[in-house]
């Protein structure tokens, strides 16, 4: 996905050993968000969601930080 002026980054979510890493955009002025999903420093995916509150989003990162969402299959 490429950057934009419209694109901003919210917030960076890390684990406690530093492996997993989820850092979360707002795009259009929250029309929309993305979450980049990280393990160590590759992108293994990214979600794009919608029609959702920022608050949703943030707990969608944290758990992907935390394993409870593991990311792709």
């Amino acid at each position: 996905m490429q950057k934009s002026d419209l694109e901003i980054e919210l917030s960076r979510f890390h684990n406690e050993d530093g492996t997993r890493t989820a850092i979360v955009y707002s795009i259009n002025h929250g029309a929309s968000y993305v979450i980049d999903l990280y393990l160590g420093e590759t992108l293994i995916d990214y979600l794009v969601i919608k029609d959702k509150s920022v608050h949703f989003v943030e707990c969608a990162a944290e758990n992907f930080v935390l394993g409870v969402y593991k990311g792709p299959a």
